[in-house]
């Protein structure tokens, strides 16, 4: 015959003296579970942030639709080193932002052959009901 826990009065009293020594016996491993769920909630909660950033951080390209040709910067970094004893090494990568070309070089590009017209890419702020509204044109 089984005796459950719950089956006598004193069988509460048991199982509560059981769990109040185990936490206390425990109390690093307990420690340990939680840092370990705390940190991997930051790893993912990271990990979904920089995705999220990545596929919707870039600016639409579509209001270039029209334009027959769209000068930009340049759209990566280099950096080269020298190593003891060995050749330079350069390694590239590329910028997530969009590398604008300043509104200054907008004269040397309107005086290219063949340019009819060159808008610059600004961004201006509109409002329209008390709404703030960013602009481009």
């Amino acid at each position: 015959m089984s005796v459950s826990a719950g089956a006598s009065p004193g069988g509460a009293r048991v199982t509560k003296l059981l769990a109040s020594r185990a936490a206390r016996t425990h109390r690093k491993a307990w420690a340990a579970v939680f840092a370990a769920l705390a940190l991997t909630s930051l790893l993912l909660g990271s990990f979904g942030l920089a995705l999220a950033s990545a596929g919707l951080g870039h600016a639409r390209v579509e209001r270039y639709a029209a334009a027959d040709l769209v000068v930009t910067g340049d759209q990566e970094t280099r950096f080269t080193t020298k190593p003891w004893g060995s050749d330079p090494q350069t390694a590239r990568a590329g910028l997530t932002e969009r590398v604008r070309v300043p509104e200054g070089a907008l004269g040397v590009v309107r005086k290219v052959p063949g340019v009819r017209a060159a808008v610059a890419d600004d961004v201006f702020q509109a409002g329209r009901a008390g709404q703030a509204l960013t602009g481009r044109p």
